[in-house]
């Protein structure tokens, strides 16, 4: 496990529910003097189901927007960053604010010059636990694959399934069971090395070719699925007993009418990652918006109601309700953080390989 994933690691089971001390006047002071006089600020999501674009414009947009007078919107993508490159070679980048999938991918981002650097003056990074940001952006919308399950598929609870590697398991646990498309995103290469026999504590560097064999014991009981919608879908319609989803998604499932089960054990916290494209349009509105995430604990509280995706940092008055779909406290026992370097030095074996098994099912 890399420095950074170690780091994020600890930062996230050492969250709590006690006041942060963060300064909600001064967060709005700072981006009402930001006019934008109807202007567009465009936040690029990189993925997310239509809840948390929802959840985005409910929240922390609606809030912005209301302090500026710009106004806002969501361009929802998945994945990678080659329309951010072909922006900003154009001159002509539309986005004022990125949310990026991966640290992997932020760091590719920046590597490529992609990316502005943060006003500490305006973001306050350092309210943040230490080792979840640089210069150029900083981790949010901690997010964590779990397995999950409508209770009607398994009535007897005992023999539900219990952790994250069981997805991988067809003889305890027989049926479709839906995957995530991208496995840089998803847990699937751990999962299915710890199905394997890997203890969580030993699954990176990730042997592919191993979990790959372990995918292909498994290949004629996958459905394959491209969006947090279509999981739960899938999950509804009964084309799938199980799917490894997110946690935020099996949450605005729940509030809307699916019922349905999640289990924590040994799953993958992925930290998404907030940053500035270069030359981006209105770059002190989204300096300022940036600054207002950190600062603005109520809004803070108020997008976990939504989709439960945490910022590293402490919050206030979390709901038990709430709390239970969260990768906070009890839940984060037994995770395994996404180790983005690994994936930084390997992502084209690990997409080339996907690939292929998509093709070949080897």
């Amino acid at each position: 496990m890399s420095l950074a994933a170690t780091r994020t690691l600890a930062l996230a089971v050492a969250l709590a529910l006690t006041g942060y001390g963060v300064d909600t006047a001064a967060a709005q002071e700072t981006s009402g003097a930001i006019k934008g006089d109807g202007q567009p600020f465009l936040m690029w999501t990189e993925g997310g189901s239509q809840d948390f674009q929802n959840a985005l414009m409910d929240t922390y947009l609606k809030g912005f927007a209301n302090d500026t007078g710009f106004v806002p919107a969501t361009d929802a993508f998945c994945c990678g960053t080659s329309n951010l490159q072909q922006q900003v070679d154009s001159g002509n980048v539309k986005w004022s604010v990125l949310q990026l999938a991966s640290q992997a991918e932020f760091e590719a981002a920046k590597k490529a010059g992609l990316l502005a650097k943060l006003d500490p003056k305006v973001v306050p990074t350092n309210k943040l636990e230490p080792g979840t940001y640089d210069d150029h952006g900083f981790q949010a919308f901690l997010n964590s694959f779990v397995v999950g399950y409508l209770p009607a598929s398994y009535p007897d609870a005992s023999t539900a399934p219990q952790k994250f590697e069981d997805l991988f398991d067809t003889n305890s646990f027989p049926g479709k069971r839906c995957l995530f498309k991208y496995p840089e995103f998803a847990g699937l290469l751990e999962g299915a090395l710890m199905a394997d026999g890997v203890p969580p504590a030993k699954v990176y560097p990730i042997d592919i070719n191993r979990a790959f064999a372990k995918l292909a014991q498994i290949k004629s009981d996958i459905v394959w699925y491209d969006s947090g919608s279509q999981a739960t879908q899938l999950l509804a319609n009964g084309t799938c007993k199980m799917a490894e989803i997110l946690n935020g998604v099996a949450q605005s499932a729940h509030a809307n009418g699916t019922e349905i089960t999640i289990k924590w054990d040994h799953t993958v916290l992925v930290p998404a990652m907030m940053a500035l494209p270069k030359n981006g349009p209105n770059q002190a509105a989204g300096q300022a918006f940036l600054g207002r995430m950190i600062s603005n604990s109520q809004e803070g509280v108020n997008f976990l109601k939504h989709v439960a995706y945490p910022l590293p940092m402490k919050y206030e008055s979390v709901p038990e309700d709430v709390l239970k779909w969260a990768p906070l406290e009890k839940n984060l026992n037994g995770t395994i953080v996404e180790d983005w370097k690994w994936y930084a030095d390997n992502i084209k074996e690990v997409t080339d390989k996907f690939n292929n098994f998509l093709v070949t099912g080897q």
